[in-house]
């Protein structure tokens, strides 16, 4: 499972010693928001700021870039920002963000969600930096840092209540061979043709005659 949040713990920790107690938004939500915006000046400078939630779906807008790092951008986005896959949801955090005091936002959002204007304060004030930076690589894994338990006796938390198991010596084994995290491995494309898939389809429908099925299962 990937880590969602590392990317934005640096600026979190600068924001939260300004952060207004009655704020809106809490800081890591006002984070998420601007790297939306910063994402919607990057791949689509000429369409409102409301319609993010349209490209984190999928969909394309007329002029978007198409270079192997604005792809993996949008596809970094989509990780991050999976709860702004929607227009109310995106709606209503541009609305919370405007709320937000001018001195802790990195952009003006208009009230009806379309100009978006960059802005610089002194507070976080790399955090477009940060933005571009997190979209230029996949978010990393989380490591379970869990250890395994020794031999002898030890306790567990079932449900609400701790129970205790005994291990002996020819109970523990070795540790398995971590999984590397950080390899990066490119597939190439594979390519398909209308008469392999026409023979697939009569494969299909002669294994579903040979069992009985009916249609749809």
């Amino acid at each position: 499972m990937r880590d969602l949040r590392a990317w934005a713990q640096p600026l979190v920790h600068e924001l939260r010693r300004h952060w207004p107690r009655d704020a809106a938004l809490q800081p890591y939500e006002c984070c998420s928001i601007e790297l939306g915006l910063h994402v919607m000046q990057r791949l689509a400078p000429t369409m409102p700021a409301h319609a993010l939630w349209a490209l984190l779906m999928g969909y394309s807008f007329p002029g978007m870039p198409t270079s192997a790092e604005d792809q993996r951008a949008l596809h970094v986005a989509r990780l991050l920002l999976p709860f702004f896959r929607g227009p109310f949801p995106w709606k209503r955090a541009l609305e919370r963000y405007r709320q937000i005091p001018e001195h802790l936002r990195g952009y003006d959002v208009d009230a009806d969600g379309n100009a978006c204007q960059k802005r610089f304060p002194t507070i976080a004030s790399k955090r477009q930096d940060v933005y571009a930076a997190t979209l230029a690589k996949s978010p990393p894994y989380r490591r379970d840092q869990r250890q395994p338990a020794p031999a002898g006796r030890s306790f567990y938390r079932d449900a609400v209540y701790w129970r205790d198991v005994q291990l002996t010596e020819d109970m523990i084994l070795p540790p398995p061979p971590e999984h590397p995290l950080d390899e990066s491995h490119q597939r190439e494309p594979i390519t398909v043709t209308w008469d392999d898939l026409i023979a697939t389809a009569r494969w299909m429908d002669g294994e579903s005659t040979a069992r009985g099925l009916k249609a749809g299962q």
